[in-house]
């Protein structure tokens, strides 16, 4: 038997073993991870929380990772919400949850966030296109290629393109294929 005293020490125990055993031990640490969060002690929740859906990624538990980042989330954290919105939204395509990952990836847009502003307009877009919300994706990809971003302007000017078209807008995709032709 424990005593009291070795008791209080119990949550930081779990938190430990969970960190230690982490990148050998993924099913143990989860355990660890999962018994220190049903403690009192919430000093390291955020943390341990994180930690958890990594691992639950980790070991193709994607539904659990989801809901534990929703929980982290939930708790007004800020640390690693950009990040965590991320995740969520390639975990919900991953999951087959388009909707959600619109969701998602719309509420990091409006954040301001701009580290990655074009991989989340441009996963976006083809999300739209997924859907048949044409008119959103070219919302999206215009947003995008008048951003600063030039690394998916060809894919995104062709596309865009091809959208203008199945839109019956073809002067505007004269245009772009125009603009396209001539950045070659």
């Amino acid at each position: 038997p424990i005593s009291k005293k070795e008791k209080k020490h119990l949550p930081l125990t779990y938190y430990r073993i969970g960190v230690l055993e982490q990148k050998h031990q993924p099913h143990e640490t989860i355990i660890a991870f999962q018994q220190y969060l049903n403690t009192k002690d919430k000093t390291y929740a955020d943390d341990a929380q994180y930690r958890l859906a990594y691992l639950y990624i980790e070991t193709k538990e994607p539904e659990k990772a989801i809901e534990t980042f929703n929980k982290y989330l939930k708790s007004g954290k800020g640390k690693y919400a950009v990040e965590i919105q991320i995740r969520l939204g390639y975990l919900y395509i991953e999951t087959k949850q388009p909707k959600k990952a619109v969701e998602i990836f719309n509420k990091y847009l409006a954040g301001g966030d701009t580290q990655h502003l074009a991989e989340i307009q441009i996963r976006l877009g083809y999300l739209y296109i997924d859907s048949k919300q044409l008119k959103k994706a070219i919302k999206i990809f215009e947003k995008y290629l008048s951003g600063k971003d030039t690394e998916h302007v060809a894919e995104i000017q062709v596309r865009l393109a091809y959208l203008y078209l199945e839109n019956k807008q073809q002067k505007k995709a004269i245009k772009i294929f125009e603009k396209y032709l001539a950045s070659d």
